[in-house]
């Protein structure tokens, strides 16, 4: 049996069910909108944390709006039951084509990554990792639209809290090797996944086959896919190479991000254009380098992305247009076929009788003029190119344009020197501009990762030197095993170690082990800086969903007095009390009373409730007719 009716929406029919719960067409009642209702399994909703998981993602999924992204109307609950209703996409599911027997060609393939990589983009920059990419969530709407369905179920059913750093979330059979360490999950993660997918769509099979899941999650760790063209022999050694790259067991050797993924997708499309079929064949001897040019040209133009620039779409499509048009010049027209013939040696017309030779002894002079002029026009010209890249290099940009370049780099993970450069220049010449302190957010991360790096590699040499770490690293580690338990201690123990360095590096010692100490010293201090922060960003997340609840059970106080209570109480046993949230307790354990009260003088005397006047006086009821 399934439900009749969930929120304002009425049941229409079954589309689908699952471990996790089941799927149903429906239509809202009041605007006959179709959508999809989602309904969890009951026992779920029954498992600890599950509730606080359901709320905090279903908070982050409200911000994804895209084309390609399947979008949540809205959520509930119902008899106990949770749901959520989301966009209805009428098409089958990459999953469903594929066990069909559908296999799909090259270019259908990168155009499907194109869309689910511009859909990527956009939830990774509203901080959002998809973590479970699989054809089974990519879904086939109209007019070759592809949908990504099913958005953080993978985070919502894959871990036992509220927040986690690592697990084992994702499908098996697309899960990236850092998901199946338990390592912590990145916007990268879904990269090798959405390879995995586009090896399917093309092989007909997913990368790797076990019999078991010890055995995939090995698989995907350590093992190397066979090559795409074992199985789809047509496929591009460009397409190939892309999948490859995708599949890396390395998370920095994949793309930058998914948006630098898809203009390389778009620019391979372009550069593997092929002319259109015509009655003509080309002679010996006509040009057949043109392919390898356009790739080249093309390619070049995306590879700008990866070294800070962000090409405009117009110079990509202008560079693939004039490659192609390359193309179409290699295949002689009509005419041009028949003067070919006619100049031939093999022609049935001697080629000598309509040889003339034009170059005459009075035509020699202003000839060579003619060309001293058009290499000194050339060289003024190409002088006037260097001067002004050379000033357009070294002027400084404005306010808008660098945080541009900061913000491209800053998503594309770029740590190195002129990211840093960028961002002390940033710093220093908008000091009151509103994204400063965002700015220099990101420069204290570089140089947080900057030492990190250096005191790995520190630790990393003294081991394979056989030394035993110092005291130092030690307590480092100690205060790092501190903070994953408890935040505010480990942050504390982080000051404490960055005082002790700071006094150490100052007393009496040799200039390097100073300088060693002070850079341990750095890296302690940042290290509370980062607790702290993940603190108080949690501290806030925490305030928000407790404000939100607690508005929810003041309106409801009037026709839920109990559910009213219920949920003030659950406030008050749940949230920490610190400065931030006592106003708020106080005021919900005022309000789980009064809601007590109200639900015990409501109720008649059979046990049913008397309706209450909005507003009125705690204890009074509407007067009866």
């Amino acid at each position: 049996m399934h439900p009749t009716e969930l929120g304002p929406y009425v049941i229409t029919a079954p589309l689908g069910k699952g471990g996790m719960g089941s799927v149903y067409r429906a239509r809202h009642g009041q605007t006959d909108e179709e959508v999809a209702v989602k309904v969890l399994s009951p026992h779920l909703a029954q498992s600890e944390g599950f509730r606080e998981r359901f709320e905090a993602e279903i908070a982050s999924l409200q911000t994804l709006r895209h084309a390609g992204i399947v979008r949540l109307y809205g959520h509930g609950e119902q008899d106990g039951v949770l749901f959520y209703a989301m966009e209805l996409v009428d098409g089958p599911s990459l999953d469903t084509e594929i066990k069909q027997g559908r296999r799909f060609t090259w270019r259908e393939t990168v155009q499907i990554a194109i869309q689910v990589s511009r859909a990527l983009k956009h939830a990774h920059d509203h901080g959002v990792v998809h973590r479970d990419i699989k054809p089974a969530n990519i879904l086939l709407a109209a007019k070759g639209q592809t949908k990504l369905a099913d958005f953080g179920i993978a985070r919502l059913f894959g871990s036992t809290g509220v927040t986690m750093a690592g697990g084992v979330l994702g499908t098996a059979d697309y899960m990236s090797p850092e998901q199946a360490a338990g390592e912590p999950v990145t916007a990268r993660c879904d990269q090798y996944s959405l390879g995995g997918v586009m090896y399917a769509l093309l092989a007909g099979r997913p990368p790797f086959r076990s019999s078991d899941l010890t055995g995939m999650l090995q698989l995907q760790r350590f093992a190397i896919p066979e090559p795409v063209k074992r199985f789809a022999p047509d496929t591009p050694v460009e397409v190939e190479q892309v999948v490859m790259q995708l599949l890396s067991k390395d998370p920095s050797k994949r793309f930058p991000n998914t948006l630098v993924l898809a203009r390389h997708l778009e620019a391979m499309m372009q550069a593997l254009a092929k002319p259109s079929a015509d009655d003509f064949e080309l002679y010996e001897g006509a040009p057949t380098a043109a392919a390898p040019d356009i790739d080249e040209a093309r390619l070049a133009a995306t590879q700008a992305l990866d070294d800070g620039g962000t090409p405009p779409a117009e110079s990509l499509e202008g560079s693939a247009s004039e490659s192609i048009s390359l193309l179409s010049d290699a295949t002689p027209s009509a005419s041009q076929a028949e003067n070919n013939r006619s100049s031939s040696p093999s022609s049935t017309i001697v080629a000598e009788n309509r040889y003339t030779d034009v170059t005459t002894a009075s035509d020699t002079a202003p000839t060579e003029w003619r060309s001293l002029l058009g290499l000194v026009a050339l060289l003024v010209m190409a002088s006037a190119m260097i001067l002004g890249a050379v000033w357009w290099w070294t002027s400084p940009l404005g306010v808008d344009a660098l945080y541009q370049r900061i913000e491209d780099r800053h998503a594309r993970g770029d740590s190195g020197r002129a990211a840093e450069r960028d961002i002390a220049q940033f710093v220093t010449r908008f000091p009151d501009d509103d994204r400063a302190a965002e700015v220099a957010g990101w420069g204290r991360e570089l140089e947080l990762n900057r030492l990190r790096k250096q005191v790995a590699l520190a630790q990393l040499g003294g081991q394979l030197r056989g030394e035993a770490q110092s005291a130092e690293e030690v307590l480092l580690r100690r205060a790092a095993e501190l903070g994953q338990e408890d935040r505010t201690a480990g942050a504390e123990a982080f000051d404490n170690l960055a005082d002790l360095l700071t006094i150490e590096s100052g007393a009496d010692t040799d200039e390097d082990e100073a300088e060693r100490l002070r850079s341990l010293g750095q890296l302690a201090r940042h290290e509370a800086l980062r607790l702290r922060s993940v603190l108080e960003e949690e501290r806030q997340h925490v305030l928000d969903f407790a404000r939100k609840r607690f508005d929810a059970a003041q309106a409801m106080l009037d026709t839920q007095p109990a559910r009213s209570a219920k949920i003030a109480r659950a406030l008050v046993a749940t949230i920490d009390r610190d400065d931030q949230t006592a106003d708020l307790l106080d005021r919900a354990a005022r309000l789980a009373e009064e809601a007590d009260q109200l639900a015990l003088r409501a109720s008649g005397p059979e046990g049913e409730q008397a309706p209450r006047t909005p507003g009125a006086p705690l204890g009074e009821s509407s007067p009866a007719p």
